[in-house]
């Protein structure tokens, strides 16, 4: 994941936060969906996105305790 993002993911509130760990769940859940379903999912997308999740709820973690 790149710096620039982020710095913007810092930039931004626990509230927008939240809902993009939402969206990027829901992500998740449909690529499995249709992995399941016979369409090829890749795996590497999938790590990268619970990377993703995982950095955005480390930046919420960090909100709040210096809240």
């Amino acid at each position: 994941m790149k710096k620039s993002y982020r710095d913007e993911l810092r930039t931004k509130d626990i509230d927008n936060l939240m809902t993009q760990v939402n969206v990027l769940k829901q992500k998740i859940a449909q690529l499995q969906f249709n992995a399941r379903g016979g369409k090829t999912a890749t795996l590497k997308e999938t790590k990268k996105i619970k990377q993703e999740i995982a950095t955005i709820l480390t930046l919420i973690h960090e909100k709040r305790n210096n809240h």
